[in-house]
């Protein structure tokens, strides 16, 4: 029995994909992942087959900067999208006529193939590495920082930043159709008026991409973990999918000669294209960390060139491009993260409190820390006040206080017993016997 996987081409995107593959896999599926070329290694390394399609596989988030650019080529964008919605139509059907899928797993940020695999009657499901961005009257989008408080007044508050988001989504993806025209597949409703395929079964109200309503969307976290909430009946919990990956980095572990708590520091690698002059960022951060003797830091750049001498080690600080994080979270009191949701579900694993900087406000960095927060397994610190006193406090705090490993070790407790294959096993059974 064949599934195919549809996987946008994105580290936090493939590798809890190759956990559900490698679970699958074990119950005698022949997975097959399909999509752009980039993915190819990554997919053959973990001995799975690959299909590569030459159109693009997601949508991505539209900003005013990515209009700009649009505008500046529109009729080049235009003649390349008509050429893309042929390569579309084409690509797919070769696909499906090859593997005939028994099951279609694919990735919430490609919905255009989750629509084309449904107008072809497979079997097919959705899968979000994100928090739900479903709309509910009482939880702020994911992007918000803003932990929900249950009265009135909050729930007015929590609606003018739907109406806001909604807004501003719409309006941007509008403008952005009108710009690329009739032959922009990756806008929806003009992708369901090509399939002949009913308006009605799209979600709208998201935070980014559109779900469908007539398939389950599985969800890759312990229900727990978000504020309390009701969800909607095709969301299928299979709790937290670890990649235990094979950290292979350029690394020389050098113990600390003290027995001085040790903090690392890793803001992932997408931190050079969001932090604003990144070098004197990381220079803030080592007069920050320098200062502070009774406590040990090894600090990943994620692969940004801060400095030439890279690594550096000074009695208290150890800076590297990148570091096996599996490997240091066994040996560190703290992390001081992103709060990308593969880096928390690690902690949490691993029993490691957090204090969160989140750097992309159109992600849900802000939305898992602040669940960080209202857990009470870590705090949330502005990373452009890194120099000031409530960043050492909060740091401090997370550090010193008992109270955040122990409520993190006991929300570690549910993720370890939701985060075993037999969730996402019966669901497929079940699911394919439906």
């Amino acid at each position: 029995m064949t599934i195919l996987f549809f996987v946008s081409p994105y580290h936090g995107h493939i590798n809890p994909a190759l956990v559900m593959a490698n679970q699958l896999r074990t119950k005698g599926y022949s997975i097959v992942f399909v999509g752009s070329i980039v993915l190819k290694e990554k997919v053959e390394k973990n001995a799975f087959s690959f299909c590569e399609i030459g159109c693009n596989t997601s949508s991505t988030a539209v900003s005013v900067r990515s209009l700009i650019g649009l505008l500046k080529n529109r009729k080049l964008n235009a003649d390349f999208q008509k050429k893309n919605w042929m390569l579309f139509n084409l690509e797919l059907k070769r696909v499906f006529n090859a593997y005939s899928p028994e099951l279609v797993v694919v990735d919430n940020t490609c919905i255009p193939f989750a629509l084309y695999s449904i107008k072809l009657y497979y079997k097919t499901v959705l899968f979000s590495v994100t928090l739900s961005d479903d709309y509910d009257d009482s939880i702020p989008p994911f992007c918000s920082s803003y932990i929900p408080k249950n009265n009135h007044l909050d729930k007015m508050y929590i609606d003018c930043i739907w109406s806001w988001w909604l807004f501003k989504r719409k309006l941007l993806r509008y403008i952005k159709h009108l710009i690329l025209g009739k032959h922009d597949y990756l806008y929806i409703p003009q992708l369901l008026k090509k399939l002949n395929l009913s308006d009605h079964i799209i979600e709208t109200k998201r935070v980014w991409d559109e779900g469908i309503k007539s398939i389950p969307e599985l969800l890759l976290y312990p229900r727990e973990f978000d504020f309390p909430r009701p969800y909607k009946l095709n969301r299928v919990f299979i709790g937290s999918t670890r990649y235990d990956r094979k950290e292979v980095v350029d690394f020389m572990w050098k113990p600390f000669t003290n027995t001085n708590p040790i903090v690392l520091f890793s803001l992932g690698t997408l931190s050079t294209s969001s932090v604003p002059d990144i070098s004197s960022f990381y220079d803030k951060v080592f007069s920050v960390f320098s200062k502070e003797k009774n406590i040990n830091f090894i600090v990943s750049t994620g692969g940004y060139d801060w400095n030439t001498n890279l690594p550096i080690h000074t009695d208290n600080i150890q800076v590297y491009k990148y570091v096996p994080q599996l490997l240091l979270l066994e040996k560190v009191s703290i992390m001081i993260t992103h709060a990308g949701f593969n880096s928390v579900k690690e902690c949490i694993h691993a029993g490691v409190p957090m204090l969160c900087l989140p750097l992309v406000e159109s992600s849900d960095q802000y939305g898992c820390a602040s669940r960080i927060s209202y857990h009470k397994i870590g705090l949330v610190a502005d990373y452009r006040k890194i120099t000031r006193k409530p960043f050492l406090n909060r740091m401090r705090e997370v550090l010193y206080n008992p109270i955040y490993k122990t409520n993190i070790l006991k929300i570690k407790s549910v993720f370890d017993k939701k985060g075993s294959s037999e969730d996402l096993l019966e669901f497929t059974d079940r699911y394919l016997t439906t």
